[in-house]
């Protein structure tokens, strides 16, 4: 995680992944643009994941804490899709 930072509604979260060169090259970042509520960008080896998360959308009794390990766990698998 390269950014938290707590907003008006919730939270700003930045995720990068480093990817190897061929992993990098096998990257199709249109197909990314389509999936979930991330903003993602590619910067040469490097895949950024950004959210704007709304607090109103935690379970009842999950914590931000929680929530990160679920985004966490849902960028390394749309990165292993990319395989």
């Amino acid at each position: 995680m390269t950014k938290f930072e707590k907003t008006a509604i919730g939270w700003r979260i930045v995720f990068k992944a480093n990817l190897t060169s061929e992993e990098s090259s096998n990257c199709n970042i249109d197909s990314l643009n389509t999936i979930g509520d991330y903003d993602i960008n590619k910067e040469a080896n490097s895949v950024i994941f950004g959210c704007d998360f709304d607090k109103g959308e935690l379970r009842e009794n999950e914590t931000i804490e929680e929530r990160l390990k679920l985004i966490e766990k849902d960028i390394i698998s749309i990165l292993d899709s990319q395989h």
